[in-house]
């Protein structure tokens, strides 16, 4: 089901709802070591960093640096994150790479190289890399676990990735996040009675988190099939992080889903008696009346917002982290 809009938090971020697949990436073709060498985009990279660094003196520091003192990891790692936040990522991944040969057990260097690679598209190579990582050394490392879940399951090898989670949690059970990632793992998996005791856990730890708030309200939806209440505390949930026609609108979003179709329209007609003119609600009553048959209760306009069709993420991916630490995505 393409389509469904959500207004999921208080800045009015977007997200579809598909319930026709789980939305992972496909996969791609790790590319052979030596593609960065010869490879076009990658001197083109090389040249605009270059240009990018000029006058700053910070950068050509680091850059000295790391040509007269190769294995200087903090120097390389530092230079890396540079490259990354300018959108050098074929660079920073290059120095991450360098980082974690120098420095194997340094797990930030290898999570960080994960997640460039994720970025490149580059999924299983760096799941490949952290899987090497955990079986080499003997210390633990949370971050580590916590992007190996996260890659895991995002190519679809949910077991695993649940695996992953929980031992994230055992390293550290005080940080929220790990307990939203085990959350979404597990409604990935159909477990929403068991995510939503990792959501709730999550909500404790960190009340005012926007994440952990709309990752409770999707579980007591998907809850609410066998329990009524749960619908309400659901709303409850999207109230404290939304406003009360983008709170309805997120739980006609979840139960259109479902295929509770009767049940949808009223939040939507709810949505809009608070805010006339919501367009995602008015997208999604537009949306409904195609899939029950029933009479568009407002008067809906086509909608020519690109946006409501670049964004179609499935509903279970809404709120899966990309920091693991600190601040999540």
């Amino acid at each position: 089901m393409r389509g469904i809009v959500a207004v999921l938090t208080t800045a009015g971020a977007l997200a579809g709802l598909s319930a026709c697949s789980r939305h992972t990436a496909a996969r791609r073709p790790a590319p052979a070591p030596s593609v960065y060498a010869v490879d076009q985009t990658m001197r083109r990279q090389v040249t605009n960093a270059v240009d990018a660094g000029e006058g700053d003196v910070r950068v050509a520091a680091l850059r000295r640096k790391v040509v007269a003192e190769p294995a200087n990891v903090e120097a390389r790692m530092e230079l890396a994150s540079y490259y990354d936040q300018l959108g050098f990522r074929e660079l920073a991944a290059e120095h991450y790479r360098s980082a974690a040969q120098h420095a194997p057990g340094r797990g930030d260097a290898h999570w960080k190289l994960a997640r460039t690679l994720r970025g490149l598209g580059m999924r299983d190579e760096a799941i490949s890399g952290l899987q090497k990582f955990v079986r080499e050394q003997s210390a633990a490392d949370i971050e580590v676990m916590s992007w190996l879940g996260i890659l895991l399951d995002e190519a679809g090898r949910l077991v695993e990735a649940e695996a992953s989670h929980r031992a994230a949690k055992s390293l550290n059970g005080s940080v929220e996040f790990v307990y939203n990632n085990l959350g979404q793992n597990l409604m990935l998996q159909g477990r929403a009675e068991e995510a939503l005791a990792e959501f709730r856990r999550a909500v404790e730890l960190k009340p005012r988190s926007e994440i952990a708030r709309n990752n409770m309200g999707l579980a007591l939806a998907a809850a609410s099939a066998k329990n009524p209440e749960a619908a309400r505390e659901a709303l409850k949930q999207w109230q404290s992080v939304a406003d009360p026609a983008a709170a309805h609108n997120n739980l006609a979003a979840a139960l259109m889903e479902q295929g509770r179709y009767a049940e949808a329209r009223k939040e939507l007609e709810a949505a809009l008696n608070i805010r006339q003119g919501f367009l995602p609600a008015l997208e999604n009553l537009r949306l409904l009346s195609q899939l029950d048959g029933g009479a568009v209760s407002y008067a809906v306009e086509p909608v020519s917002h690109s946006g409501w069709r670049r964004v179609t993420a499935a509903l279970h991916r809404w709120f899966i982290s990309s920091e693991p630490v600190g601040a999540q995505r």
